[in-house]
Parts: structure tokens; sequence; C-alpha cells
């Protein structure tokens, strides 16, 4: 995972995509107590195996970078429906 978050922090961080992105995870995590991006799952998830949070957090990733290629504005976003379609 240091070699993914290399690569992401030099390819993508000026990414308008990758930008919302953080912003719609950040949104995410400050509303849903029991929602975890990628970092938090591996750095304050010890009941998690890290496996499980490197596989779980990289399909939560491309979940919210293909929502976030669509929209302008993650305000406009409906936080409820991103949480249930990523809890499945």
């Amino acid at each position: 995972m240091a070699e993914e978050n290399f690569y992401e922090m030099r390819d993508r961080v000026a990414d308008p995509v990758f930008q919302r992105k953080r912003e719609l995870e950040t949104k995410l995590e400050q509303t849903f107590p029991d929602y975890f991006s990628k970092y938090s799952m591996v750095t304050f998830r010890e009941d998690l195996p890290y496996s499980v949070a490197k596989e779980k957090g990289n399909a939560q990733d491309q979940t919210l970078m293909e929502i976030c290629e669509h929209v302008g504005n993650v305000d406009e976003l409906d936080l409820e429906r991103i949480y249930r379609q990523i809890l499945h």
C-alpha cells in the first residue's frame, strides 16, 4: 500500500476528480461513524486484517472515483445513497 500511496500522491494529487474523491471521503467519514476510508481502515482499525482493509479500501476508492468523475460539486451528491452503495 505504501507503493500505491506513492503513485497516488505523485500522479493524482492535482487531479480534480481525485480531489473531489478526497472531499467525498471526508464527508462520508464525518457523516457516518462506521465509514472508514482506506487510510483510516489501515491506520485505525486494529480489528481489520491489513489484506481486508486493502481490498475493501481499493474497492471503495474505485467506486468513489467513478462517482466523482461525473459530478462537479461533491455537495450535490446524496451521501446516504453513496454510503449504502459502498456497504454492498
